[in-house]
């Protein structure tokens, strides 16, 4: 490096290393919020999928149940 040159880290401020230091810290969390996004799905897709089975398993019920009332009338 030249006399007459400096790197970015030594031109900028405190302030400017702080908010380096603050987007570095923001996408890392970043990172992890989509890290843990990823990982929770398959949870969330199993309970989902239980879910539309419980569903249909009463719609079912249901229907078999106004069936025979409506035999026995």
């Amino acid at each position: 490096m030249n006399i007459n040159e400096s790197s970015p880290s030594e031109t900028q401020g405190p302030e400017g290393k702080v908010a380096q230091g603050l987007d570095k810290a923001a996408a890392g969390a970043h990172q992890k919020i989509d890290h843990a996004k990823d990982a929770a799905k398959p949870a969330v897709d199993h309970i989902a999928k239980g879910a539309h089975a419980a569903v249909d398993r009463v719609g079912e019920m249901a229907t078999h149940t106004a069936e025979a009332l409506d035999q026995k009338r």
